[in-house]
């Protein structure tokens, strides 16, 4: 698996609204999360295409979006 930072995260994608904390020491929350992020378009099969590039974004970068620089 690559490592992904969050630069590549941000530069990927377009969001409404983002928020996670990019320290290594940020334990896990629910569902082993470590933020989010909300994204929309008014196109349903746009958005439902982002949510699917999102995720296969986070499956080839190993799940923890590490912070810049790392």
């Amino acid at each position: 698996m690559t490592s992904r930072s969050q630069q590549d995260f941000e530069r990927d994608f377009r969001f409404d609204e983002i928020q996670y904390s990019s320290s290594p020491d940020t334990p896990l929350g629910p569902y082993g999360r470590v933020g989010q992020a909300i994204v929309s378009d008014q196109d349903e099969l746009k958005l439902q295409q982002t949510i699917e590039e999102i995720v296969r974004f986070n499956e080839t970068g190993g799940g923890y979006v590490e912070s810049p620089g790392e």
